[in-house]
């Protein structure tokens, strides 16, 4: 199977032959169809996070379900599915209480330190499966709770989508900006009193200038007659 692999921070992407185990548990074995480039894969690439070397990244993607492991419920082989990188257990406190963002075990979906890896070189040496998804890859293996069913129809490009931009737009709007239904959003308005003054002040209109009202008598120059400008004309020729 080939996937691209960062073996050193800002060495960029190589693409290498690796090995894929088979699921094991709740696991699936997704081929990949569609993958996004996200700017946070693109940060782990270049940044040291911690995440140990090599690795492969890549965790908004789309794909079918090649296989199942023995203890995997959700999905079946042929299934059309969107993964993200969004780990949650399902069974812990947050999880069961409608806050799966905050899970407490999220460690419970990756491989168990005395399992043995997901990705390996030739030689055996082990490649980390980046955020549990490494997408970067013509296949990869994630927990079946990373995995969300999309219909047949939905393209894998856009589907892939869904895994990252799209719920992180959503989760911006519905989590930190609270917008209820219905009304349209616009800019922030200030609470700086004097920024308030400001804003009115520019939206006040213009006073109109101020009318003359001097009359001299001549119907050709300016007077207080109604609908006078006070700009004065140019005398009719007599």
């Amino acid at each position: 199977m080939r996937a691209a692999v960062v073996s050193s921070i800002g060495g960029g992407f190589d693409v290498e032959e690796l090995v894929i185990d088979v699921p094991r548990g709740r696991e699936v074995l997704v081929d990949v169809r569609a993958v996004g480039l996200c700017h946070s894969d693109l940060s782990f690439a270049e940044t040291d996070f911690g995440t140990p070397l090599p690795m492969v990244l890549g965790h908004e993607f789309a794909g079918v379900v090649a296989a199942t492991g023995p203890e995997a419920t959700g999905v079946v082989v042929g299934d059309h599915v969107v993964g993200s990188l969004v780990r949650a257990c399902g069974a812990c406190p947050e999880c069961e209480g409608g806050a799966p963002y905050r899970c407490t075990r999220r460690s419970d979906l990756l491989r168990r330190p005395d399992e043995p890896p997901r990705l390996t070189r030739a030689d055996g040496s082990p490649v980390t499966a980046a955020l549990g998804t490494a997408a970067f890859a013509e296949q990869c293996l994630v927990h079946e709770n990373q995995l969300v069913r999309v219909p047949r129809e939905l393209p894998f490009p856009q589907a892939a989508l869904l895994g990252c931009s799209t719920v992180t737009g959503v989760g911006a709007v519905l989590n930190t900006a609270r917008a209820a239904a219905g009304p349209r959003a616009g800019p922030a308005r200030s609470r700086c009193p004097a920024a308030r003054c400001r804003s009115r002040a520019a939206a006040r209109p213009a006073a109109p200038p101020p009318r003359r009202t001097r009359n001299r008598g001549s119907a050709g120059t300016a007077s207080n007659r109604p609908g006078c400008t006070g700009v004065p004309e140019r005398p009719v020729a007599s």
